[in-house]
């Protein structure tokens, strides 16, 4: 179960980056600095 939990995140954080990736920088650094407020 820990493993597939493993990577379940390890895809979620690539399809993240690759998402982010594909913003305006100025979008990705307020997604950033907002996350914790989100």
């Amino acid at each position: 179960m820990f493993a597939i939990r493993g990577m379940c995140l390890v895809v979620a954080m690539y399809f993240f980056f690759i998402a982010l990736a594909s913003l305006p920088l100025s979008t990705v650094v307020s997604i950033f600095f907002l996350s914790p407020l989100l």
